[in-house]
């Protein structure tokens, strides 16, 4: 999914497209200073037993954000829900930056006093939503997923591609490639 969003010092946050003076030095913005920017679930683990990532001897859930596009984008104050019903999402509170062509790595905890990358959801191994949200409510990515294995990331094939897999242990934080 492409949204539009300004460009505003070292990353890009929702809003109306602007004149883009600092932090875009290396991307070529169409007319106006707007860029296309694409966010997308890259990968997913709800049933973190002894994977690669461990967070202060715990064994947290996951999921992964992969950002497409050359800006930097602040996740901060974007929501995040895990029933795409729910009329009750849960925010990103603080800065929490998915680099250009990088990825931002969320907990799904229960501890959202941790950090911006901890949240109080937590992700349902035997299947569920997962969605990411701009701070106005507009979808970004959303999956629908079924029962989890144990230490087995469900992840695209190719960042932010069409197609998913299994990863034994997962990627957090690294390409899927």
């Amino acid at each position: 999914m492409l949204l539009l969003i300004a460009c505003t010092g070292g990353a890009a946050v929702i809003g109306t497209p602007v004149e883009c003076d600092t932090g875009c030095e290396d991307t070529a913005p169409p007319e106006g200073g707007e860029h296309l920017i694409q966010l997308s679930i890259n990968e997913i683990m709800a049933e973190n037993g002894e994977s690669l990532l461990t967070d202060a001897g715990e064994t947290p859930d996951w999921f992964e954000i992969y950002n497409a596009s050359d800006t930097d984008i602040d996740l901060d104050g974007f929501l995040v829900r895990d029933d795409l019903e729910s009329d009750e999402p849960e925010a990103i509170d603080g800065t929490l930056i998915v680099p250009a062509g990088g990825f931002a790595l969320i907990l799904a905890d229960g501890a959202p006093g941790e950090g911006a990358d901890h949240l109080l959801l937590k992700l349902n191994s035997g299947g569920e939503d997962l969605g990411i949200y701009t701070p106005d409510d507009q979808a970004i990515d959303l999956i629908t997923y079924g029962e989890q294995v144990r230490d087995l990331a469900l992840a695209r094939t190719e960042d932010g591609g069409e197609e998913w897999t299994y990863i034994a242990g997962g990627t957090p934080g690294e390409s899927n490639e």
